[in-house]
C-alpha cells in the first residue's frame, strides 16, 4: 500500500532512517476525501482511513500563544512527544519547534531529550535537532555528532533538513564534506527532500543524477507531490516519462495519490491512458486504496463499470487488505465482482486473515455461519492463518470447527505458527492429533530443528517408531541437512522403509554436495546407497 501514514519527520525519526525515507514536516499534507471531510480540523484528529502527504501544507491551526519560557517549551515538547494521536502529535511537536531560538535551543533540546525514553526521544530528536539548525546549524551539528548510535544519525538529517531550509548551498556544502557512508547516503537525501520544496524540478535532476536503481525511489515520496501541487499535468508527464523502474512507478504512484486528492476523476483518466501493464495497475490500486476507506459506495461503483476479467480481479484482490482493514463487511461485497473462483477464495482468505486479527470473534462467527462449503473452507483457512500468528493455542482450539476437508491443513497451519512461538508446546500438541499428525508434527520440528536442534531431537527421540515417525523425520531432515549434514545423515538412516530412506538420505547427500562437497562425496563412497545413485550422487 502506498500510504506512508506520515511522510514527516516524525515517522522518520522511527523507522525511515534505516529504510531510506526522507524528513519533509514541511509540505506533509492530509490525504483528504474528495468532499474534504476527511481533513482535520483544530483538534488534530484524522480519519481512520487518512494519512499525511508530502506536497500539502498541514492543516493545524494551533494557538500563536507558544510557550516562550524555556521551561514551558520543554514541558510542551515532552507532552506532545507523548500524545497518542499521531497525527496530532507532529503537529504539535513541529509547531513548538518553530520557538526554538539560537539563545534557548541547545538548554531546551538538552531538557527535552533528558525528559523523554524509548520511541517517545526518537519522536522528538529529529525534529529539535531540525529547529535548532534553522537558527543555529553549526551549533546543531556540533551537538549531534556528540551523540551515538541511531540517536546521533537521527539528529544529524534533522539538523541538515533545518539547514537546508534556511541555507541549502551551506547545507550541502556540510554534506559534501562527510566520509562517504550512509550517514552521507542518507544526508544527501535529506538535502534533495528539503529541495523538492521549493525546486522539485532541481531535486529531480539531483535525484536521478546521484541515486542508484535500488534507492531513487525513495525521492518519489516527496518530489512528485511537491511537482503535483505545481502543475499535476506536467507532473504525470514528467513521472510517465521516467526510464522503466522502481522510480517509476513510485513516481506514477505519487502523482496519482496526490492527485485524486484533489480531482480524483481526473486523475484516474491519466491513469487510464497508461499502458498496460503491473505499474499501471499498482497505480489505479493506490488511489483506490484510500477511495475504498473514504467513500466505498463511490469506489465500489467505478469498480463495477470496469470490465470484468483479470485485469479488474487484480485490482480487487490488491484491494483485499486495506478494504478488509477498514470494513471486512465492505470487503466481502468486493468479493462479489471476482469472476473466477479462485480468485474470490484467494479474497475470503485474506479478509478473514485481517478480519481475524482485528475482530477474531465476529470473524469467527461469519466463518461459522457460511454454508456454501468452498467459502466455508476459504474462510476458515484465513481465519486459522490470522489467530494461529498471534494466538496459537486459541487458533489449536479451532480446528476441531473447521470444515473436515480443511482440518488437516488446519492443524498444520497452527503447528507451524506455533513452533515459531513455542516449539516444545507444540510439538507436544501436534504429537496427539488424530488427523494429520505427522505433517503437523513435521513442520514443528522442521522449524525447531533449524532453531535448536539440540532440544529439538532430544525431545523426538521418545516419538515411538512407526509410519508417522518415519514421515515426520523425513520432513525435517531435509531443513537440518542444510546446518548440519551429517547428524541429518543420521537421523535419515532411522527410517524403518528402505525405499523412503534410501530417498531421503539421496537428498540429504544432494544438499551436501552444495556446500561441502568433499565430506560429502567421501561419504557417499563409503554409504550403502545403490551403485546407480552413488554414480550420479560422485559425478556431481
Amino acid at each position: 500500500m502506498n500510504s506512508q501514514g506520515l511522510i514527516s519527520l516524525s515517522a522518520a525519526a522511527v523507522l525511515a532512517f534505516a529504510a531510506g525515507f526522507v524528513i519533509t514536516p514541511a509540505f506533509s499534507g492530509h490525504r483528504s476525501s474528495q468532499d474534504g471531510s476527511g481533513t482535520a480540523g483544530n483538534s488534530g484528529d484524522s480519519s481512520s482511513g487518512s494519512s499525511l502527504r508530502s506536497g500539502r501544507a498541514l492543516p493545524f491551526a494551533f494557538t500563536n500563544l507558544r510557550p516562550q519560557a524555556e521551561d514551558d517549551l520543554v514541558a510542551g515538547l515532552i507532552d506532545a512527544a507523548r500524545d497518542s494521536n499521531d497525527f496530532r502529535r507532529t503537529g504539535r511537536i513541529w509547531w513548538l519547534c518553530e520557538g526554538l531560538t539560537a539563545s534557548n535551543a541547545q538548554e531546551v533540546v538538552v531538557a527535552a531529550l533528558k525528559g523523554l525514553n524509548g520511541s517517545d526521544r526518537d519522536y522528538v530528536t529529529a525534529a529539535l535537532f531540525g529547529g535548532w539548525a534553522k537558527v543555529d546549524a553549526k551549533s546543531a551539528l556540533a551537538y549531534a555528532q556528540k551523540l551515538k548510535g541511531e540517536e546521533r544519525q537521527m539528529a544529524v538529517f534533522g539538523a541538515v533538513e533545518g539547514w537546508a531550509r534556511t541555507d541549502f548551498k551551506a547545507a550541502s556544502q556540510w554534506v559534501a564534506q562527510l566520509p562517504p557512508g550512509e550517514l552521507k547516503r542518507n544526508a544527501d537525501r535529506q538535502l534533495i527532500s528539503s529541495l523538492a520544496e521549493t525546486d522539485p524540478e532541481r531535486a529531480l535532476s539531483i535525484a536521478l543524477e546521484k541515486s542508484t536503481p535500488e534507492t531513487s525511489y525513495i525521492y518519489a515520496y516527496t518530489i512528485f507531490p511537491a511537482l503535483v501541487a505545481r502543475n499535476p499535468e506536467d507532473a504525470a508527464k514528467r513521472a510517465a516519462s521516467l526510464p522503466l523502474g522502481r522510480f517509476r512507478s513510485q513516481a506514477l504512484e505519487e502523482v496519482a495519490d496526490t492527485w485524486a486528492s484533489t480531482d480524483r476523476d481526473a486523475a484516474l483518466k491519466w491513469i487510464d491512458s497508461l499502458p498496460d501493464g503491473p505499474s499501471k495497475q499498482q497505480t489505479y490500486t493506490s488511489v483506490l486504496q484510500d477511495w475504498v476507506g473514504s467513500d466505498f459506495e463511490g469506489s465500489l461503483a467505478w469498480l463495477e463499470k470496469q470490465p470484468p476479467g483479470s485485469a479488474r480481479n487484480r485490482l480487487l484482490d490488491n484491494l483485499s487488505y486495506s478494504a478488509a482493514s477498514d470494513s471486512p463487511e465492505n470487503a466481502l461485497r468486493l468479493v462479489d465482482l471476482v469472476t473466477s473462483t479462485s480468485g474470490q477464495d484467494e479474497m475470503l482468505q485474506e479478509i478473514a486473515r485481517v478480519w481475524s486479527r482485528n475482530s477474531p470473534d465476529a470473524a469467527q462467527q461469519w466463518a461459522d455461519s457460511q454454508t456454501d462449503p468452498g467459502v466455508k473452507k476459504a474462510a476458515w483457512r484465513g481465519v486459522i492463518d490470522g489467530i494461529s500468528n498471534e494466538a496459537p493455542e486459541q487458533a489449536a482450539a479451532l480446528v476441531a470447527k473447521v470444515p473436515e476437508s480443511f482440518r488437516g491443513d488446519a492443524a498444520s497451519s497452527v503447528a507451524s505458527a506455533w513452533s515459531r512461538q513455542d516449539p516444545a508446546a507444540a510439538a507436544v500438541w501436534a504429537n496427539t492429533l488424530t488427523t494429520s499428525r505427522a505433517e503437523a508434527l513435521g513442520n514443528v520440528m522442521s522449524n525447531w530443528v533449524n532453531d535448536d536442534p539440540k532440544s529439538a531431537l532430544s525431545w523426538f527421540s521418545d516419538v515411538p517408531s512407526g509410519k508417522d515417525r518415519d514421515s515426520v523425520v523425513s520432513q525435517f531432515v531435509y531443513t537440518l541437512s542444510r546446518s548440519n549434514p551429517t547428524l541429518a545423515v543420521q537421523w535419515a538412516q532411522t527410517i524403518q522403509d528402505d525405499k523412503a530412506r534410501a530417498s531421503r538420505l539421496e537428498g540429504v547427500a544432494n544438499n551436501w554436495i552444495r556446500t561441502d562437497p568433499a565430506s560429502a562425496k567421501a561419504w557417499v563412497a563409503n554409504s550403502d546407497l545403490a551403485p546407480d545413485v552413488k554414480t550420479r550422487l560422485l559425478a556431481r
